[in-house]
This record gives structure tokens, sequence and C-alpha cells, in this order.
């Protein structure tokens, strides 16, 4: 194989039709790593492209005390390294991509596959994805005791899901059930707002909500669907509805509703105890990524750095 170039390009120099057909060819790249997804989390986003557009992961930079650092932004759990099946990415050109990225960013917050920083990862992260593919039945066969006890309460409650809810709605949800558990500001939050409105061939938004006997919301999720999954991405009851399990009723509804497609239910983690025992309540499988921590400051910068990061 000739040797291929590989560039660091700022979002509006890159190709994004070849961007994305670079994701979409990738069975195992997400939703986070196309364009329209990415300019709204991450709106001076970089891009990393080997050859054209072989191969190619996004660099979420900004710029601070006069260097380049890399930053997960909200609401974004990870990224992939996507690339062409028939071109695979080499163990050398990682290693020139390990290379050139601890050259180009003094400091590094990032979750990935693929890349290894030429280090061990700061931590191993969880997240957890159902593959509906199989029919009901046999997808039901796989809830733990747990799960399919908490299913079996909500049939008392005649609970009724419903799609199309405002996403303002949504957030409210989702902001009154755990906006006291983060630091995110409103306008993070609205960005969800910019994303269900955005118009793209590669992913859809769908807001749904749960509805107690009286039709009064108790529960608001938004999924986002590509060719290849559905994402979790949020999701909140209210006070009732944490009482009358909706959220174990909203998820058995997506999983009747999507079974024997040729789709995954991403849960996006979590490594909370509490969530991760929610979402094994219904048979998922295990998918591991790396979270990395570097501080490529030399001295004298580097323990100042450490001092006001941790890192």
């Amino acid at each position: 194989m000739q040797n291929r170039t590989l560039r660091i390009l700022p979002s509006a120099e890159l190709d994004h039709s070849l961007w994305d057909r670079c994701v979409q060819q990738d069975g195992k790249a997400k939703v986070y790593n196309y364009n329209a997804y990415l300019d709204c989390f991450a709106p001076d986003w970089q891009g990393l492209v080997l050859g054209d557009y072989e191969a190619c992961i996004p660099l979420p930079a900004y710029k601070r005390l006069g260097s380049q650092w890399l930053q997960m932004p909200p609401f974004i759990q990870q990224f992939n390294l996507a690339q062409q099946q028939d071109k695979p990415v080499t163990e050398m050109e990682k290693q020139q991509i390990n290379k050139l990225l601890k050259k180009q960013y003094k400091l590094i917050r990032y979750s990935c596959t693929d890349i290894s920083f030429d280090r061990p990862p700061a931590k191993v992260r969880t997240n957890y994805v159902l593959d509906l593919s199989e029919t009901y039945k046999v997808l039901q066969s796989r809830f733990n005791k747990n799960g399919s006890k908490n299913i079996r309460k909500t049939e008392a409650f005649a609970l009724s899901l419903t799609q199309g809810i405002p996403v303002d709605t949504v957030i409210a949800f989702y902001k009154a059930a755990y906006g006291t558990l983060n630091t995110l500001k409103d306008d993070q939050y609205l960005l969800f707002k910019k994303l269900c409105a955005t118009k793209t061939d590669f992913f859809t938004t769908q807001t749904y909500g749960v509805s107690n006997a009286n039709g009064e919301l108790i529960f608001a999720a938004l999924l986002i669907r590509d060719a290849k999954a559905l994402y979790y991405v949020l999701g909140a009851p209210n006070e009732e509805g944490r009482k009358k399990k909706a959220t174990y009723f909203f998820i058995h509804e997506i999983i009747k509703q999507h079974a024997g497609q040729p789709l995954k239910l991403d849960f996006e983690g979590s490594d909370l105890k509490n969530v991760a025992d929610f979402y094994l309540s219904f048979g998922p499988e295990t998918e591991p990524y790396q979270y990395y921590q570097l501080n490529n400051y030399a001295f004298p910068a580097k323990p100042v750095i450490k001092a006001l990061t941790g890192i």
C-alpha cells in the first residue's frame, strides 16, 4: 500500500460528503461521527483524515493558554476511527496518528476506539448495546429477573406511548430530573433543538412521551436513529413516572416496536452502578471504550497545567 497522507483540518476545510461517506461505510462508527451531529455539539471541531478520506476521526479542539486542547463535548460519548473496509488503517498508520495527535494537542481528554496515544487509557468505560435483530420473544427471554419484574409492574398503570412530543418538553423533563447532577448550561441543552431541526440523510431524531391513564405526561425521551442503531440520548421521568416505572415501560415498548429489525439499541453507558443495572436488565452486550487523559506540556509548564486540570 502506498504511503497515505495524514492531515488535521478544521471542519470548514473538510469535504463533508467524503467524510460522511467514510463514517457511513464503517459498521462500527457511531452517529456522533457525522458532520451534522458534530456541527451541533462541537461547532469548531477539526478532523483527522487519512488519504482520500479512507479513514477519519473527529477532533473537538479549542484554544486555551495559547495551545490547542482536545476535549469531549457534552452529549458525545465517544468517537470511532472510521475506515473503509477495503482500505483499513495499518498499525504503522495508527502509530503515526498517535504521534501526530500528541504533537498537535497539549492537553487531551478524549474517548475513542482504535487510537491508543501509545499508552494505557486513564479509564476503560462501558457502553451497553442491545441487538434488536432477534424476535421479540428471544429478546424478552434475555431480560433479567429485575427487568421482567419491573416491566410487569407497569401493566397495572395503563401507561401509553406517544411519538412526536416537543423537544422542549424532553429537555425540560431531563433538566428537572438530572440537571443538578451536572454542570451543563442551559444553552448546551438547547443544542438538542438545533439537532432536531437539522436536515441530513444520515440520521433522524425521534421524541417520545409516556402518559398515565389520565393522559398526563410522566416521562419524555429523545432517540437518534441512523442506519445502524437507535441511540438513547435523553430520557427522564417525573416523580410519578419514577413510581410507575415509566422508563422500564418506554424501553420495553421501543424493543417491542423494533424487534426483528437490523438495528441496535445503544444505551450510551453508563459506569454508574444504578444506571448500568437498569440497562443490564434488558440483556444487552457490554461494549468497552477507552478514555484518555494526557498532559503533553514540557517543564516548567507541565506541573502548572497539572495543578490546574489534575492531568
